[in-house]
């Protein structure tokens, strides 16, 4: 797992714009296990952040808003009505995030 001090490190880059921890499911050096407690670390002190990448991690816990209050709402790009229930903390929407390969990520045909 990514350890403890990493992340520490990470958020104490306030004024950090683009954060990529994407992984590569095949040859990741890190088997960093994203937790949505890391992800509302990143969102809260992380102010300046732009964009995200976190492809190719599976959450720990479940992040996403259910279905059914997803539903009631239009599509937005308001953070406040983020799906992803951490990103509801942003303080503007991001202009990037990176899913791909993510338990927060369903496609739709």
């Amino acid at each position: 797992a990514l350890p403890i001090s990493h992340i520490r490190a990470i958020i104490q880059l306030h004024k950090l714009r683009h954060l990529d921890i994407s992984r590569d499911q095949l040859s990741s050096y890190y088997k960093f296990k994203l937790s949505r407690r890391v992800l509302t670390l990143f969102v809260h002190n992380l102010n300046y952040l732009t964009s995200l990448d976190i492809s190719g991690h599976m959450m720990l816990e479940n992040c996403a808003i259910s279905k059914m209050d997803e539903d009631l709402g239009r599509p937005s790009t308001e953070p406040s009505k983020s799906s992803i229930a951490p990103l509801r903390g942003l303080k503007r929407p991001l202009e990037f995030l990176g899913l791909f390969e993510t338990s927060l990520c369903r496609l739709r045909s």
